[in-house]
């Protein structure tokens, strides 16, 4: 079985700031309002994709 590349990969909210970016929820949050980190709504759930955390971060997707 082959491991799903990082950009396709989802992560809830918490998961990407706290153990890809390395930011707090709350700086997390100003990201979203400056329109740097794209989240998106499954239902009651938040998530970001690898592909938006590379995009923040300043990587080359």
């Amino acid at each position: 079985m082959s491991e799903v590349p990082f950009e396709d990969r989802v992560f809830t909210f918490i998961e990407a700031c706290r153990d890809q970016m390395r930011v707090s929820r709350g700086h997390g949050y100003k990201l979203v309002k400056e329109g740097r980190l794209e989240i998106v709504k499954l239902g009651r759930r938040t998530v970001v994709t690898g592909r938006a955390i590379r995009k923040c971060l300043g990587e080359e997707v």
